[in-house]
């Protein structure tokens, strides 16, 4: 009678192995809700630097997090930031955007991108030419 209890027991510590192993596996892959993606705003608060990196063609820029809100909103998701992909190649499948503390190797080392400035320009369209309207009729 004792051994098949045991044999009960140690199934049952196999399958709550089997559970353990399988939960261990699915922490190492990221959340897949939007809640948990890192944001603009969230690393601008604890002064992140914002690694951008495309491996296509070897491009790699340092951004402060703080410099960027003045561009993006608070709430942009980093893997958005450039519309998504990178600004010299245009590829999106390459381009990864992340996020790391500043460390003290970092001073008078890095090179960091800041913003010097905006530009606005001016855009233009082509149309008919339309002769403009006159005022024939208010002729005092």
């Amino acid at each position: 009678m004792i051994a098949p209890t045991l044999a009960i027991l140690d199934r049952s510590k196999v399958e709550q192995n089997k559970n353990m192993q399988q939960w261990d596996s699915m922490t190492n892959s990221p959340p897949s809700s939007e809640f948990y993606r890192p944001r603009l705003g969230q690393a601008a608060d604890k002064g992140l630097l914002l690694v951008a990196k495309c491996n296509m063609c070897r491009r790699s820029r340092a951004y402060l997090a703080s410099d960027l809100l003045q561009i993006y909103h608070r709430d942009t998701y980093l893997d958005d930031l450039f519309d998504g992909c990178c600004p010299r190649c245009g590829r999106s499948d390459f381009w990864r955007v992340r996020q790391r503390y500043p460390s003290n190797n970092d001073v008078g080392m890095l090179v960091v991108r800041r913003l010097a400035g905006t530009r606005t320009t001016h855009l233009w369209r082509d149309e008919l030419y339309s002769a403009p309207a006159t005022n024939e009729g208010n002729s005092a």
